[in-house]
């Protein structure tokens, strides 16, 4: 295939916005279920609280496996989405089938491990058996999990993410009513209390899978019939998938190790660190979104540009949204500094961990208006087929770099060593991310 050179192409940022906004507010919504859950159990006393937080932990562990599927249906949805010849409802099937499939297997493992799991982070009976209930509803969740990832691929790709956006607002009403009502017996429901949250969640995501899929079938009867399904396409669409998705599917697994171990090594200065750590983070997964809807939009471009033989348009698409995406970074962690004891102060009681929580806070949004680059280029290489140098990247700053520092710096240097650590391993990480894409730029267009 000629390579075209593609020179009066370049990327705009209405094309940006149109899509990165719905989906910063689609990653929005899967932090919405466990605060929603989190707010409703957090009423029953910290037991019910402790076994949610453990219980969600672990759904997020296993659901890492699962994200390579989005991944890699959006990445082959965005090749294909302007050529009517293919068969784009075709590689959301085949996705859906992988994900059962694997959340099938993922059942299993979590359904014999959960308990050694559990022990081996809590030693509280009562926390053990609520954290245990809880998860369980949850693990039954995950092959509903699987099918909304692919579907929402499917619009993500495509690049109309608004009436998924709309649907997903609705779902998210129904899993507070029906979470409500299961946890407190209200509405005619059973009392179940922190495990009937996990039982709200699991059915309001298979709510969503229903309607989604309605969605779906209005569509593609309105397609081509050359782009429907075939049957004899599903194990090049499977294999498409799986090449694009995995390296996804293993950084997101390998970040949640990362922070299992960060924890156990916050842990060593006490459960007041401990307990800031979390709040911080918990702030920060709010403070990131915007970057990971424009990572999100950035494969759809990158994709849809490459799909086009744009190889210079898909170029520019990487470093455009990069660099606007580290602008907003900044801007959101100036406006952080600025309410910063507004925002702690509502969070913590104690002044003494007000005063550690805002000094981390600080540092830690400044990194991750830098990271912002490195996310977003990550992103970028996953949909031009650079997923495993993305990953090796990540592995390195995490690995390599942040861990073995923080075990060797905190002894001595204190709890805001740790965040100084995560300032320095991200600017590294997002330079090397910069570097390869920059790099790319003659393989692109050679």
């Amino acid at each position: 295939m000629a390579r075209v050179q593609d020179t009066g192409a370049f990327p705009s940022h209405r094309q940006l916005i149109a899509l990165a906004l719905p989906l910063a507010g689609g990653m929005l919504s899967q932090s919405l279920i466990n605060l929603v859950d989190t707010a409703l159990v957090g009423h029953l006393g910290g037991l019910a609280l402790a076994s949610v937080s453990i219980g969600s932990y672990l759904a997020f562990v296993l659901t890492a496996l699962l994200v390579g599927l989005n991944h890699g249906v959006q990445n082959n949805i965005a090749q294909l989405a302007n050529n009517a010849s293919r068969d784009v409802i075709g590689i959301v099937y085949t996705g859906m089938l992988l994900g059962l499939l694997l959340a099938g297997l993922l059942i299993l493992v979590g359904w014999f491990c959960a308990p050694w799991m559990i022990n081996l982070l809590v030693v509280d009976d009562r926390i053990n058996t609520l954290a245990e209930d809880y998860f369980f509803w949850r693990l039954l969740g995950l092959p509903l999990v699987a099918l909304s990832l692919c579907l929402r691929a499917f619009w993500s790709g495509t690049g109309t993410v608004w009436p998924f956006l709309k649907l997903l607002f609705a779902v998210h009403i129904v899993n507070a009513i029906l979470s409500y009502g299961l946890v407190y017996g209200a509405l005619g429901l059973p009392a179940m209390g922190a495990s009937g949250a996990g039982l709200g969640t699991t059915l309001s995501i298979g709510l969503g899978v229903l309607l989604n899929l309605w969605l779906i079938h209005r569509r593609q009867s309105q397609m081509p019939e050359n782009s429907r399904c075939s049957l004899t396409s599903y194990y090049y669409h499977a294999s498409g998938i799986i090449r694009l998705g995995w390296p996804a599917s293993l950084q997101q697994l390998q970040f949640t190790v990362h922070l299992l171990i960060l924890f156990l090594l916050v842990s060593q200065l006490g459960a007041s660190a401990l307990a800031v750590t979390f709040v911080v983070l918990n702030v920060g997964l709010l403070l990131i979104l915007p970057s990971i809807g424009m990572g999100q939009a950035t494969m759809t471009l990158v994709g849809q540009a490459l799909g086009n033989n744009q190889f210079q348009l898909a170029h520019r698409w990487g470093k455009f949204v990069a660099l606007r995406s580290l602008m907003l970074g900044i801007i959101i962690a100036v406006l952080i500094n600025i309410f910063n004891q507004y925002i702690i102060s509502s969070l913590i009681v104690n002044p003494a961990l007000q005063t550690l929580a805002a000094s981390a806070l600080q540092i830690y949004a400044l990194a991750l208006a830098i990271d912002s680059v490195g996310m977003v280029l990550g992103r970028a290489m996953m949909a031009r087929g650079n997923g495993p140098t993305a990953l090796l990247i990540g592995l390195i700053g995490q690995w390599g770099l942040f861990l073995p520092l923080i075990w060797f710096v905190t002894p001595s240097y204190g709890f805001i060593a740790i965040w100084w650590c995560q300032l320095g391993y991200r600017v590294c990480t997002s330079i090397l991310m910069w570097f390869f894409w920059q790099h790319n730029v003659k393989s692109f267009c050679s």
